[in-house]
């Protein structure tokens, strides 16, 4: 039994540091992440793409391919000052041959990458990048083994992708974008992947990016492209809503809620006082005339009338905060439902709209209360016409103000 334990013992023992491992599992990952060895009785075999030869190690690969099949070899050193210095390299380097290396493992301060086409039991073209403290060197396979090097298995690099999501952000349109691209290839020669982008790239920008979610680009600088173009469209609504209203006012014409207020109004008529039950002096509960469903119940709000509110029933003498009723029309929509003034007809209670003294009444709100109550406009006093004439030239500048703010 003792042999047994110190048999097992010796199998989980470091040889260089004498750390212990419960299992020659952890032992093994400990050589290779604290001491560079591989001391795994299995090791995967690298294949030669030219004749299916196993081979050890990517240096046994690369002198097999050399001697045996007569391919020269291409091996280069580079020493780079800083990290961002040897992506620009390799950038350059990937446009170049038409390949893309991806990093493969990472061992101390040593960072493994491998084209992207080699495969896992393939490693001839790669690149080795020691980092010692921000001091850089690369030992770099260029020759590329067993695949052609084409434009059609490359992926777009990050920059090109993130230049992509920041125009699709910004409202530029797919056929701008593709068109913008072609522009820019001026030669044969001069054609690379990025001139190759077509729909399908910018669909896969779109998802990965989560552009169709609205989600503000990661990049600060298209965070503030597409902030201010958010702005410039918002400051456009409210320059057209301005409009929309200074000419409502001088066309005279009634607001679309208060159409609905006086639609409410003459549709309660048909609401029958046998279908309102009155529960206590603020509820009342009102049968549905379309289906047999709970009724609506209408509840006064605890509130006090709103002064100079413009959405009041004149009839009625409430205003649209006044009540609260559980129907769709007033939940959903908003509106003064018609089973609030229903209600109010078959009360006994008064209500009045309290009126602001200092508020002067405009021809326009005059104008709404004769659409709530049914009268026919002719002409409007010539006082009044005075107020809406001021009223009009101010919104109308104010307007314009916007209009100038939005286009600058």
């Amino acid at each position: 039994m003792r042999n047994n334990e110190r048999e097992k013992e010796s199998e989980g023992k470091c040889f260089l540091c004498d750390s212990i491992f419960s299992n020659k599992g952890n032992m093994n990952k400990h050589l290779q992440k604290a001491h560079g060895v591989d001391n795994r009785s299995s090791v995967r075999l690298l294949k030669c793409p030219l004749c299916e030869q196993d081979c050890t190690t990517c240096s046994n690969l690369c002198e097999h391919i050399s001697i045996v099949h007569n391919v020269a070899m291409k091996k280069e050193c580079k020493d780079f000052d800083s990290l961002q210095e040897f992506k620009i390299w390799k950038r350059n380097v990937e446009k170049e041959d038409l390949s893309f290396f991806v990093v493969q493992r990472v061992v101390g301060n040593k960072t493994y990458y491998a084209c992207h086409r080699s495969g896992s039991s393939r490693k001839e073209a790669g690149m080795i990048l020691t980092n010692n403290e921000g001091q850089v060197t690369v030992e770099f396979r260029r020759t590329h083994v067993g695949h052609a090097l084409n434009m059609k298995f490359l992926h777009l690099s990050k920059e090109e992708r993130d230049e992509l999501a920041g125009r699709i952000k910004s409202g530029v349109t797919f056929e701008r974008i593709l068109d913008d691209i072609r522009k820019s290839a001026s030669t044969a020669e001069s054609v690379n992947r990025f001139h190759a982008v077509d729909k399908r790239d910018l669909h896969n920008i779109v998802r990965d990016y989560d552009l169709d979610r609205d989600i503000v680009h990661t990049n600060d600088a298209f965070s503030t492209e597409i902030w201010v173009q958010e702005q410039i469209l918002l400051m456009r609504f409210a320059r057209d809503m301005m409009f929309e209203r200074t000419i409502r006012m001088m066309k005279n014409k009634p607001t679309y809620r208060m159409e609905q207020i006086a639609h409410s109004h003459h549709q309660s008529v048909h609401i029958e006082d046998s279908k309102i039950t009155n529960i206590n002096t603020h509820t009342w509960l009102v049968q549905s005339a379309t289906s047999d469903k709970s009724p609506y119940s209408v509840t006064i709000n605890n509130t006090e009338n709103c002064i100079g509110c413009p959405l009041a029933c004149p009839n009625c003498h409430v205003c649209v905060h006044q009540f609260t009723c559980t129907c769709i029309d007033y939940k959903i929509k908003g509106n003064f439902c018609k089973h609030v003034h229903a209600c109010i007809r078959v009360s006994n209670k008064k209500f009045e709209i309290s009126i602001d003294e200092d508020r002067e009444t405009s021809a326009f709100d005059e104008h709404n209360r004769n659409v709530v109550e049914g009268v026919q406009i002719n002409s409007v006093h010539p006082n009044e016409s005075v107020s809406i004439s001021t009223r009009f030239t101010a919104l109308l500048n104010a307007a314009v103000g916007v209009a100038n703010t939005a286009t600058d």
